[in-house]
């Protein structure tokens, strides 16, 4: 068997000068016969060696190809994830900008509004139940203070 550039095996080939070995031989039919029994069933081991080996070669060519999408998409993600975390931060740095600059307008129509429909009258009121009632259960002993939970 020899091995050929491109990865393959060769098929056994059985030269033609033997044939007087065989023919001299009343028997040599035989084992001309059973020789190429065999070089046939080599020659089909050699062929399935073959198949295996372009196998190999595609798979091999189809991990590399693979490895290069993969690659590619990592570079393509990475890059899309890069462009979303700078326009949320943009969008957010824009939201707390706004906020923080009409903080102060929210806060005081907020008030108002709370101030006509009684919602701060309710609010105060609810605050001043809860001051009584912890002023009335705790006990201050020196810098620290105790407060009694009742329920």
């Amino acid at each position: 068997m020899h091995y050929t550039r491109n990865g393959h095996f060769n098929h056994l080939h059985v030269p033609d000068y033997w044939h007087n070995y065989w023919s001299k031989y009343p028997e040599g039919y035989t084992i001309l016969e059973a020789l190429f029994d065999w070089i046939g069933h080599v020659d089909k081991m050699v062929d399935k060696l073959n198949e295996y080996t372009d196998e190999h070669v595609s798979f091999k060519k189809s991990l590399e190809q693979l490895k290069e999408d993969m690659t590619d998409f990592a570079i393509h993600f990475d890059k899309e994830i890069h462009d979303i975390r700078v326009e949320f931060n943009s969008r957010l740095d824009n939201f707390l900008t706004e906020i923080y600059d009409n903080i102060g307008d929210i806060t005081r129509d907020k008030m108002d509004e709370w101030l006509q429909d009684g919602t701060l009258e309710n609010f105060l009121e609810a605050v001043e139940g809860h001051i009584d009632f912890l002023e009335q259960n705790t006990y201050k002993l020196g810098k620290t203070s105790f407060t009694w939970e009742v329920f």
